[in-house]
């Protein structure tokens, strides 16, 4: 059964903690990732991401994934009520931000043990990609 994780560990920035949310893996293996994937040491820590570094470090990980971008500007709210699928896993980029979702339920580095969408600050935030996590990944 799919879920999203938890993020146990607290001062985790939204990256780290998407990942943690994806994979369940610890902060310092998320951030091990990342690092690899933008090319610095591992134990760095990680405070703004690029997206595709974002990517990378979803690779590392041999996660399967598809990027998605968002043109007809819709807010998160209206991402999860209109195009987004179910039983799936969601990593949303909305301004600033990466968020978790699956099933209309988020988890990001704020709502560390999860909340509903429609509940969250970040439903009226503009989506600008959303990543598709592939069912086989774990």
């Amino acid at each position: 059964m799919l879920k999203l994780h938890q993020i146990s560990e607290v001062r985790v920035y939204c990256g780290p903690g998407a990942i943690i949310a994806i994979t369940g893996k610890p902060l310092s293996e998320a951030r091990s990732a990342i690092n690899r994937a933008i090319g610095r040491r591992e134990n760095i820590g990680i405070t703004k991401l690029n997206l595709n570094y974002l990517e990378g470090a979803l690779e590392n990980l041999n996660i399967k994934y598809f990027r998605h971008t968002c043109t007809d500007r819709k807010t998160l709210l209206q991402l999860v009520l209109t195009v987004l699928k179910k039983d799936v896993r969601y990593i949303v980029h909305i301004t600033g931000h990466y968020v978790t979702i699956l099933n209309g339920h988020l988890v990001d580095n704020h709502y560390r043990f999860g909340t509903e969408v429609k509940d969250c600050r970040w439903k009226s935030k503009l989506v600008k990609n959303y990543i598709e996590i592939s069912e086989n990944s774990h």
